[in-house]
């Protein structure tokens, strides 16, 4: 994210970018995302709590009416697998199965 583009009260990603773009002319926003990221990474990535990710606990609606998309969709964890041609991936903030036991919910 670029320095200075968080507004005041937000939790930063999409929602806070500088976009021009307005659903009341010709312009429309669609967005195709990664699976949801709804679960903290505790391998390394600093995500923060469970409770600061947009995905969490919030429907598809929710999230993009939340970030000003006209609309949204995902990537199933089953694509994801397909468009990185591997067999093994840690997809526990997507899903929130960890490969170890010390993180189970």
């Amino acid at each position: 994210m670029c320095p200075g583009c968080r507004k005041e009260g937000t939790p930063g990603g999409l929602q806070s970018l500088p976009f021009g773009f307005s659903t009341k002319g010709w312009w429309a926003l669609s967005i195709i995302a990664s699976p949801p990221y709804a679960w903290p990474c505790y391998y390394g990535i600093d995500t923060g709590t469970k409770e600061q990710l947009l995905a969490n606990g919030r429907t598809l609606e929710e999230i993009r009416e939340f970030i000003g998309a006209d609309s949204l969709e995902y990537l199933s964890v089953e694509a994801l697998y397909k468009a990185s041609d591997r067999t093994r991936l840690c997809t526990a903030c997507f899903d929130g199965n960890y490969p170890t036991d010390l993180y189970q919910e």
